[in-house]
């Protein structure tokens, strides 16, 4: 299991065989996914943690 984002980044960089420019793009969109995910992780949090 992948607990730090310097594992995600290994992972994906050994995934693309060392190609820095397949790894800059697909870290580039994973990057992007964990931030567009983030608000609706802390909303669903705080509304079970919180009942806000």
């Amino acid at each position: 299991m992948i607990h730090t984002a310097k594992q995600l980044k290994d992972k994906v960089k050994n995934m693309s065989g060392g190609n820095s420019e397949v790894d800059d793009l697909t870290w580039g969109e994973i990057s992007e996914t964990i931030v567009e995910e983030i608000p609706i992780v802390l909303e669903d949090f705080l509304l079970k943690n919180f009942n806000i």
